[in-house]
């Protein structure tokens, strides 16, 4: 596991007790360092997104890359080419192009969730999305939703297995 419950609880907590202008300048750090991955959020407007669903894919955005800087590794910046491979990697895999049934798409998220390496990290983005009432995958809160999992996904990759020798050590 590279990013366990504890780091993501102090980084819960870490973040809670910001102030509005030191959250500013966590996330003006986060869009320097994930250019693209903030792009794909900020896109989502485009896309028919509220500014409260943009605010969640926000939040994941941080928290993602909180977690793995609390663990003292950086991350490698995301390219537009790792994101959009992510992304069809993930629609593969859990089924998305086959037009399961909501029931059936449902369980291949959970077998997804399941079987990540960052499982911890993305039962989290998957629950906050939840809050949020981003859990359709077959309506139009399909974007948001592939763009939160998305987010998780490239952040994991881009961390890479040096966090785990820092998390576990």
């Amino acid at each position: 596991m590279i990013i366990n419950e504890a780091v993501l609880d102090q980084t819960l907590k870490h973040i809670v007790l910001l102030d509005q202008s030191e959250k500013s300048m966590e996330m003006d750090s986060v869009a320097q360092a994930q250019p693209d991955l903030f792009d794909m959020v900020l896109m989502q407007k485009s896309l028919g997104a509220t500014l409260e669903t943009m605010d969640c894919l926000l939040e994941i955005l941080h928290v993602c890359c909180s977690a793995v800087n609390s663990c003292g590794d950086t991350i490698s910046p995301v390219s537009n080419e790792t994101m959009i491979a992510e992304l069809n990697r993930f629609v593969q895999e859990v089924g998305f192009a086959a037009n399961l049934p909501a029931k059936a798409l449902a369980d291949s998220v959970t077998q997804y969730r399941d079987n990540h390496p960052e499982p911890v990290l993305f039962r989290w983005a998957l629950q906050k999305l939840a809050d949020a009432g981003l859990t359709d995958f077959a309506t139009d809160q399909r974007s948001a939703v592939l763009a939160g999992c998305t987010i998780v996904n490239c952040i994991s990759r881009a961390a890479g297995p040096s966090v785990t020798s820092k998390v576990d050590a």
